[in-house]
C-alpha cells in the first residue's frame, strides 16, 4: 500500500444550535470528525517524462540553466498561471512580478517564515489577496491512513499546515488547499443555497449523534438556523456569493466543483470514492503541476524594465 499524505478540514466551526440555552461552542478537531475532511492525496513517484505539463522544449531548457525570461517563455508561464489560479486575467506584468515574487520568497532562510510567506503570494495569486482568510500553523490528526499535514474547510474561514511542514513541500501542500478555497467559492457562488444544503448533508451525521450523545433535540428549527449562520459567515468574509461572480468560461466547472461538493466522501469510510472525487482529482492534478511549474520559476531571469 502506497503511503499518503493526508489534507484535512476539521477546524469546522460549531454553526447548529439545539434547544438547549445558547452558548459559544469551540470549535475542535473532534467536534465534527470525519465530516468535512478536505482530502486524501496518494503520494507516488512520477516520472520526470511528464514534468513539462503543457509546456515545450523551448521551456525545457529552463530546468537547466538559468535563463532570460523571453516574451515566449513568459507567455507560456501566463498561460500556466492562468489555468493554474483559475484567472483569465493574469497579464504578462503579473506573470512577471509572480516570477519575481517567488524567487525573492525563495531567499527567506526561516523555514516559518518562508511558509507564511509563499501562502500570502498564492493566497494574492488566486486573486484572494484581499480576503480575510489566515494561515495557521498547528499539528493535525493522526489516523491509520497517515498523518494530516494541511487542512481547508468548507465554510472557508482559514487554511491551517503542520508546522513541521517539510520546506520544500509547503509551496504544493498550501496551493492544494487554496484551489480547493477556490473550488469552494465558485461552487457557492454557482449555487450558494445547495452549497450550504451540502455542508449540513456532510455534518448531519455527526450532528446527529452529538444530539444524542448530549440529549437533545436536533429540530428542523436548528438546523435551518445552522444554514443561516453559515451563509452569514461566508459572506461576511466573502461578500455577495452569486452566479455572476463565476466567470463564464468556468461556469461549468463551478457547476462540477458543487456537484462533487455535495457527493463528497469521507475518506476514512471510503477512501476510493473520496480520491475519485472530482474536487480530489482537480486539486492533485493541479498541485502537481504547480510543484513544476513554480520549480521552473527559480530558473527564469526576469529582466528589469
Amino acid at each position: 500500500m502506497q503511503p499518503v499524505r493526508i489534507y484535512s478540514n476539521y477546524n469546522i466551526p460549531s454553526v447548529i444550535t439545539s434547544n438547549k440555552p445558547k452558548q459559544q461552542n469551540k470549535a475542535t478537531p473532534v467536534a465534527f470528525k470525519g465530516g468535512l475532511v478536505t482530502d486524501v492525496v496518494q503520494v507516488a513517484s512520477k516520472s520526470n517524462k511528464s514534468i513539462l505539463g503543457t509546456f515545450d522544449k523551448v521551456l525545457y531548457s529552463v530546468l537547466g540553466i538559468k535563463k532570460t525570461a523571453t516574451p515566449e517563455i513568459l507567455e507560456k508561464f501566463q498561460k500556466e498561471f492562468q489555468n493554474l489560479f483559475l484567472r483569465e486575467d493574469i497579464s504578462i506584468n503579473e506573470t512577471r512580478n509572480i516570477i519575481k515574487n517567488y524567487q525573492e520568497i525563495a531567499k527567506i532562510k526561516d523555514d516559518k517564515k518562508f511558509t507564511h510567506e509563499i501562502y500570502t503570494e498564492l493566497k494574492k495569486n488566486f486573486g484572494f489577496g484581499h480576503v480575510d482568510l489566515p494561515l495557521e500553523f498547528r499539528e493535525l490528526q493522526k489516523t491509520k491512513a497517515g498523518t494530516t499535514i494541511a487542512s481547508s474547510n468548507v465554510v472557508m474561514t482559514n487554511v491551517s499546515i503542520h508546522p513541521d511542514i517539510k520546506r520544500e513541500k509547503a509551496p504544493q501542500v498550501l496551493f492544494h488547499e487554496l484551489r480547493h478555497t477556490k473550488q469552494n467559492f465558485l461552487a457557492a457562488c454557482y449555487d450558494v443555497k445547495a452549497y450550504v444544503d451540502g455542508i449540513i448533508m456532510r455534518l448531519m451525521p455527526d450532528l446527529a449523534n452529538e444530539a444524542l450523545t448530549k440529549g437533545y433535540n436536533l429540530s428542523k428549527e436548528s438546523i435551518d438556523e445552522g444554514k443561516l449562520r453559515i451563509m452569514a459567515s461566508m459572506m461576511n468574509r466573502w461578500g455577495m456569493l452569486v452566479r455572476p461572480r463565476v466567470p463564464k468560461s468556468t461556469m461549468g466547472y463551478a457547476k462540477q466543483c458543487l456537484e462533487a461538493h455535495i457527493n463528497y466522501t469521507n475518506p476514512h469510510k471510503n477512501f476510493d470514492n473520496y480520491i475519485n472525487n472530482f474536487l480530489e482529482k482537480d486539486a492533485y492534478s493541479a498541485d502537481a503541476q504547480f510543484e513544476k511549474i513554480h520549480k521552473m520559476s527559480q530558473k527564469i531571469k526576469i529582466k528589469e524594465k
